[in-house]
């Protein structure tokens, strides 16, 4: 596996959340922003962490974070993961790791294990309950150009459904729950609370 300063994390959040209403990363959740959780998991990992943010990047930030400005959010997910991408190239990254800013239940043995299984088969990405090939997800090198190269909403989505089975990774379902709309919040908190008081 890659030294951890071989790595880059890349947290996406350059996201406009209009399913939410706006403002859903800095919606507060369990005493602070929503986006926080994943940042802060991500800054746990012990590797260089990056933020690919929009015109209007969350004031909450750290402002020693790395940060890129995806200028054309709403063009989608596949822009964002370009940007991390030229910048994993940039840097010689020996593997990128992404995940979604509204995911704030993923563990960092998660992101472990897919680095793990990256570094053997060239990349790995989480099983979801659906059967979907998704994020988090890591990459080799070998991908880095292809991924530089994404444009529209489905992100890595084409590339990530060539994943063999040993590189799929296979969380507890509550570690993948995501937050579009507003309901979907307390669920995320509930699940948050247990997790803290256990």
């Amino acid at each position: 596996m890659p030294a951890r300063e071989d790595l880059l994390v890349a947290v996406l959040m350059a996201g406009l959340g209009t399913r939410f209403g706006g403002g859903k990363l800095d919606a507060p959740c369990m005493g602070r922003p929503l986006g926080a959780w994943a940042l802060n998991t991500a800054q746990q990992f012990g590797a260089p962490v990056l933020a690919i943010v929009g015109p209007q990047a969350p004031d909450w930030l750290p402002a020693d974070l790395r940060r890129v400005t995806n200028a054309a959010p709403a063009a989608g997910l596949g822009g964002s993961v370009a940007l991390a991408a030229r910048q994993a190239l940039a840097a010689d990254a020996r593997m990128l790791l992404v995940l979604l800013a509204d995911m704030p239940l993923v563990s960092p043995a998660t992101l472990d294990r897919l680095v793990v299984l990256a570094a053997q088969h060239g990349m790995a990405a989480t099983l979801h309950p659906d059967g979907r090939h998704g994020v988090p997800a890591a990459f080799a090198p070998p991908h880095f150009a292809a991924l530089a190269d994404l444009t529209g909403d489905s992100g890595a989505r084409g590339l990530l459904r060539a994943c063999p089975p040993a590189a799929l990774v296979r969380p507890d379902p509550d570690e993948l729950l995501d937050v579009d709309r507003p309901d979907d919040l307390p669920t995320v908190t509930a699940v948050l609370a247990a997790r803290h008081q256990a």
